[in-house]
């Protein structure tokens, strides 16, 4: 009970960290006038008509329009953000191409070049409606720009990725630290790589007998950490279009822990669902005590992968300096193919384990395994990069 509440202390001190950390990037330099996404339309082919944007999952096409022409709003600033590459136009001149960046413009200056009223259209290839944001805002400090020079940077928010990534990090770490000074002979246990991807099972412990059990459920919590944090880095540094993007896109450190943050409860919701799977597909295939196993193990493979990946993510990012989206691309691609591998570590655990029909251990590899693994990539991607 005395181990229970000090690691129940220390997640609170966790949380109470994640908060202090997160206020500096409450500061803004700007105070919003007006939210243009409100005023976004788009061309909808099957309608052959502009449409008001309501849903981004509408979005059809490559352009999202926006104008504005009231005259009162031309001593504001248009402030442009955006996660994937995207072209500026206004009144079909290009103006800017942004990435991972903030942009301003004076309107006014804008209005000197271009005219009055001000048309502006957003592309990209591969638009994401959910990866950018338009506003209309005034400056507090700072002098009126030309649209000549280089438009006012915000360097807090450009670096978002850098300072949710090295916060997401630290907490990593501390959470580490935390399982290995209360649990040292659990969390070596799960750690065992020899072990780990042994296709035979040569050891019987506690931990699989006992699946839900306190201990296990912090490094299930654990895993669930690395599971988010690899696929928000994943998504953000390859820009992989994602069906559903949104919990992969942030603009400030704030929202990227928020957006970390409910992706850790749906991973844990996917872990409850994959558990329950397993024991009724045990259950359905009478296969003994395999669930058991087969759950453990799957979190201890999933686990020593998703750390290689992110120790490979952390070196090329911070030590090299990596940032071409192909090599990330790859990087997930290797995932994928490392992940396929550990379920077939698995079936070979699981067929040396006993004296069962192989067309009954893959039939319940296929409804365990292979078949959520083929509709998690399916559902997840809408298209390769």
């Amino acid at each position: 009970m005395k181990t229970y509440w000090a690691v129940i202390k220390n997640i609170h001190f966790l949380l109470v960290f994640l908060l202090l950390a997160a206020v500096p990037a409450t500061a803004s330099d700007t105070l919003l006038v007006k939210d243009l996404s409100e005023e976004w339309i788009f061309y909808h082919p099957g309608k052959e008509q502009y449409l008001p944007l309501v849903d981004h999952r509408e979005l059809r096409g490559k352009t999202i329009h926006f104008q504005i022409s009231d005259p009162e709003q031309i001593d504001t600033y248009l402030k442009v953000s955006s996660i994937q590459e995207v072209s500026l136009f206004v009144n079909n001149q290009l103006l800017s191409t942004l990435k991972g960046d903030t942009l301003l413009f004076s309107l006014r200056d804008v209005k000197s070049y271009v005219g009055f009223p001000l048309q502006f259209t957003l592309y990209s290839p591969r638009l994401t409606a959910g990866s950018i944001k338009t506003e209309m805002v005034t400056i507090t400090g700072r002098p009126p720009g030309k649209i000549g020079e280089v438009p006012l940077t915000f360097k807090r928010e450009r670096s978002s990725f850098a300072g949710f990534f090295t916060l997401a990090l630290v907490v990593i770490l501390i959470f580490t630290a935390i399982l290995y000074y209360y649990f040292p002979r659990t969390f070596m246990e799960y750690f065992k790589i020899s072990r780990a991807f042994s296709f035979r099972e040569t050891e019987e412990n506690l931990l699989k007998s006992r699946p839900i059990s306190q201990v296990n459920f912090y490094f299930y919590l654990f895993f669930c950490l690395l599971v988010a944090l690899v696929l928000m880095t994943v998504a953000h540094l390859g820009d992989i279009r994602l069906s559903h993007p949104g919990p992969f896109i942030y603009n400030s450190l704030g929202e990227g822990i928020w957006r970390w943050s409910k992706l850790i409860l749906a991973v844990f919701a996917w872990l409850v669902i994959k558990f329950i799977l397993i024991n009724n597909m045990a259950w359905l295939f009478k296969l003994g005590s395999f669930n058991n196993n087969h759950f453990y193990n799957h979190i201890r493979i999933n686990l020593v992968i998703l750390l290689v990946i992110l120790a490979v993510i952390v070196l090329s990012y911070f030590s090299f300096h990596t940032v071409a989206e192909s090599f990330y691309q790859a990087l997930f691609y290797l995932s994928l193919v490392l992940i396929a591998l550990g379920i077939l570590v698995i079936y070979l655990k699981l067929m040396n384990a006993g004296n069962f029909k192989n067309v009954h251990l893959f039939s319940y590899l296929c409804a365990t395994e292979l078949i959520p693994f083929g509709v998690i990539i399916s559902s997840g991607l809408n298209q390769p990069f």
